[in-house]
């Protein structure tokens, strides 16, 4: 688990208002309109099977491999593994990543494990063996696209398997050639091997295709061929399990007795191997429902009324899966779902047509839908909403729609574009717990202004002032995998603007995360500060930033944040060009100085950290928790105690917990918040602690670890704090602008 994570143990779920529909349209209700593509854009299909539900990301930084860099578009693969590429990104590498749980394989089923394919610009075909292509490209740089296509179709055609190069890079899953099935063997098997690096799954590639090649020459079929792959990268042919006879649809009331169905009845395995079953919900809902992985008996008892699809699958000893035997299961129950009241949805909608909504804004409107449904059985609703201001042609706009239990609807993030009243769209959705369907009404939005540009204001940046002020400073870096802190200084030596900073790469207090940290700061204060011998030359340039040389290299040093005060000291948020992020503080606070959490009671805080693994790799995320206190009576060492409510800004996910404030010991004056979480490195519960470090006015920088090892952790990091939205939001900005 990583160290630093407020998310790492808790964030399962996507924030409710963000969610994809997982149920039935209630009928008669109008559905959500789906956004247009654009009439330039590129339809391309994914395939391992064909792959529904799939995310699709763009190469937006053209380095052959999906990371952090890349777009994420909100339009996902549909049944036919179909999507259209909006133009703008045509000229870019694309990926799928078929999610486990959601993504639907129209030959395999329900994937069950995350796996990626990608292809390169140009192309309307993902598959595996594209995806080798992209892959080859990202590991050998010198490769062209060509020679790259060139090593896949050898690996194919090598074993004398008349495949051309359009059946290997196209959709071969429509074609009924005997090649295409040896080729639909070939990618089924890649898929299921997608660790191994790609020259191996060029050689697993030929040796598949070998086998293929034998079951052609040989008059077989091999629609049900499933090779297993040997440890040593052998081949040892195989079938897989086969489905004889469908399962019929059953239908049963609500709270009506389950009948057993022997499922392993359906199955037949031609080498007569032992079978194992499992048993999966294409909504992700068994419903009260299992299967016996032994025998194949379906039983349970279903919860919920609607329509259930599931599939089930038979494994033989040498794990080989099935392709899916299909159940649908209707559970009817006399309970209604939710309907919309037409009068009540008129007086919302008036109330929407009023509000002030102004281009590159954070509306301030709010509205309660609670009394939009009615349900006839008094069941309790819950509720989701979204809007069709989340999406620009295809890519998340950051805008988002919150709603809370109560159908309390609020908006957070800026409104990208202007439109006029009636084109843009609010829609609520609400469930009861009896039924799947859902009723959906959609709201219009009024005229959205367009934005007006604003009067330059001036620009933060180092002044010559810095350099005069002198004197010893400190500084500390934000980055996980390193959180170095060491003396620091700006300060002229010879007439020349110098900046210092004292780091010893090899001096355990010179990082949190190596070492007691607490020790290491205590350490720090008793050392004298030799600044002068770790200075450069730092020239001010005209837009406030310093430029650094250091030999033959220039780094530019950006501040984001400052904070003077009233003894006319600097603190001060900056950014390194190689994206690290810094404080620095000309104080004579010591670096080992804590204040105790404030005792605020109910309150709002956002809090910044990194939460990248290994040094010098950055991935800052922006959290809101709101803190409800539900006991400030002390003991020993629990001072204060409550729940919170957190959303991660950054990844559009949401959470809740417990915190408390706890001493460090019954005679320590000092005390830090603490949020338990579960720990996978040591298989229990710990307690995630901040400290309250450094006051820099509007902000706080803290220090966090845990009690894993029942004692200061050796992992420490820096984090910031604040209740003000507006300054969080414009240092993570300048944090993830490369």
């Amino acid at each position: 688990m990583n160290k630093v994570s407020l998310l790492a143990a808790s964030v399962v779920l996507a924030l409710t208002g963000c969610n994809d529909s997982n149920g039935d349209i209630h009928e008669g209700i109008t559905p959500k309109p789906t956004p247009k593509p654009t009439p330039a854009g590129v339809v391309i299909t994914a395939i391992d099977g064909y792959l529904q539900n799939a995310e699709v990301w763009i190469d937006t930084n053209d380095t052959s491999k999906l990371d952090n860099g890349d777009t994420k578009l909100s339009e996902k693969t549909d049944a036919s593994g179909k999507f259209t590429l909006p133009a703008e990104y045509k000229g870019h590498s694309v990926f799928i990543k078929a999610i486990a749980g959601k993504t639907i394989d129209s030959s395999r089923g329900l994937i069950s494990e995350n796996f990626e394919l990608a292809t390169t610009s140009g192309s309307t075909v993902i598959n595996p063996m594209t995806s080798m292509v992209v892959n080859l490209l990202a590991t050998d740089s010198t490769l062209t696209q060509e020679e790259a296509e060139a090593n896949v179709i050898n690996s194919v055609t090598g074993s004398g398997l008349a495949a051309s190069k359009e059946l290997i890079f196209g959709d071969y899953i429509a074609d009924d050639s005997k090649e295409a099935k040896a080729l639909n063997v070939i990618g089924e098997t890649l898929v299921d091997n997608a660790e191994l690096p790609v020259e191996k799954q060029l050689e697993l590639t030929d040796a598949v295709a070998v086998e293929t090649k034998t079951v052609i020459d040989n008059d077989g079929d091999l629609t049900d061929f499933s090779p297993i792959v040997n440890t040593d990268g052998s081949v040892t042919p195989n079938s897989r399990p086969v489905v004889n006879t469908p399962l019929k649809p059953i239908t049963l009331e609500l709270g009506s007795a389950w009948t057993n169905i022997d499922a392993a009845d359906n199955f037949s395995d031609a080498e007569d191997h032992t079978l194992t079953f499992s048993f999966s919900a294409l909504k992700g809902q068994l419903n009260g429902l299992k299967i016996d992985p032994k025998t194949g008996i379906i039983s349970g008892s279903p919860i919920t009324a609607g329509d259930f699809n599931y599939q089930v699958f038979a494994e033989d000893v040498l794990g080989s899966l099935s392709y899916p035997l299909n159940l649908k299961v209707t559970i009817e129950s006399p309970n209604t779902a939710p309907v919309v009241d037409a009068p009540a949805a008129k007086v919302l909608q008036a109330d929407i047509d009023v509000w002030s909504l102004v281009e590159g804004e954070k509306p301030t409107a709010s509205i309660n839908i609670a009394s939009l449904f009615t349900d006839a059985d008094g069941d309790t609703l819950t509720y989701r909403a979204d809007s069709t201001l989340t999406v620009d042609n295809g890519v998340e706009t950051g805008f988002q729609v919150w709603i809370d239990k109560e159908g309390n609807i609020s908006f957070n993030g800026l409104i990208s574009r202007a439109a006029e009243g009636g084109v843009e769209t609010l829609s609520v959705w609400a469930k009861d717990d009896i039924n799947e369907a859902e009723a959906q009404h959609i709201f219009t939005l009024p005229q959205i202004e367009k934005a007006t540009t604003p009067e330059p204001t001036p620009e933060l940046g180092f002044t010559q002032a810095h350099f005069e002020k002198g004197g010893v400073w400190k500084m500390g870096s934000f980055d996980n995998g390193d959180a170095e802190v060491a003396y620091a200084s700006m300060r002229i030596i010879d007439g020349v603007n110098q900046f210092c900073f004292a780091t010893e790469d090899e001096n355990n207090d010179n990082t949190l995360s190596s070492g007691l940290w607490k020790d290491g700061l205590t350490n720090l204060d008793k050392k004298e500060a030799d600044i002068a011998a770790s200075c450069q030359p730092a020239e001010l340039n005209e837009d406030g930033t310093l430029s650094l040389v250091e030999g033959n290299e220039s780094h530019t040093m950006t501040m984001v944040y400052q904070n003077v005060t009233d003894s006319t000291d600097y603190q001060i948020i900056i950014k390194m060009s190689d994206g690290e992020l810094f404080w620095l503080d000309s104080s004579d606070t010591l670096f080992a100085s804590f204040t105790n959490p404030e005792a605020k009671g109910n309150y709002i805080e956002y809090t910044l950290l990194d939460d990248a693994n290994g040094y010098n790799k950055h991935y800052p995320i922006l959290s809101t928790f709101t803190y409800t206190e539900t006991s400030n009576t002390p003991d020993e060492l629990i001072m204060r105690e409550g729940t919170y409510d957190a959303t991660s800004i950054t990844e559009n996910v949401t959470w809740n917990g417990e915190w408390s404030v706890i001493g460090l010991s019954p005679t320590s004056s000092e005390q830090y918040l603490a949020l338990p979480e579960f720990n996978d490195d040591v298989n229990r519960d710990v307690i995630r602690r901040y400290f309250t470090y450094r006051n820099f006015g509007d902000i706080n920088i803290g220090i966090g670890d845990s009690d894993k090892d029942n004692a200061i952790d050796y992992d420490g990091f820096f984090f910031i704090t604040s209740d003000n939205e507006d300054i969080m939001t414009k240092i993570t900005a300048a944090w993830t602008n490369k």
